[in-house]
Parts: C-alpha cells; sequence; structure tokens
C-alpha cells in the first residue's frame, strides 16, 4: 500500500511539474520585413543555440586581458 501511494504521489507530481514548466514565455516571437519586401515570422534566435530570453549570453572574445582572473 505504501509503495502505491508512493508511485501515485511521484506521477501526480510529475504531472505538475511539467504543467508549470510550460507556463514561463522566454522565447521572443517576432515579425520581420526586408529591404526586398521578404516577411519572415518566428521565433527571434541569436545563433542556434540561443533562442531564450535571458540576460546570459554567449561571447568569446580573442584576446581578453582579464582572463588570467578567471578560472577555466
Amino acid at each position: 500500500m505504501k509503495n502505491l501511494l508512493f508511485g501515485f504521489i511521484c506521477l501526480i507530481s510529475g504531472m505538475a511539474s511539467s504543467v508549470f514548466a510550460q507556463n514561463c514565455s522566454y522565447r521572443i516571437y517576432g515579425h520581420i520585413s526586408t529591404v526586398d519586401n521578404e516577411k519572415f515570422s518566428g521565433y527571434i534566435t541569436w545563433g542556434k543555440n540561443q533562442l531564450y530570453w535571458t540576460d546570459l549570453f554567449q561571447a568569446l572574445k580573442p584576446k581578453n586581458p582579464y582572463a588570467h582572473y578567471f578560472k577555466p
């Protein structure tokens, strides 16, 4: 009986967490018109993997004079 109750609680909590995860919309949707009058619609991305609207973006600086302050 305890195993059945534990399994049921795990099932319900797993379903509830997936529902709450879908409520956050961090993606930006937009429409773009080019100078050739082409129109594009969809989620705006910065590169291949950067789809979400957060304050964290990947950046690369070939010669960074401050790199020795950070651990790899």
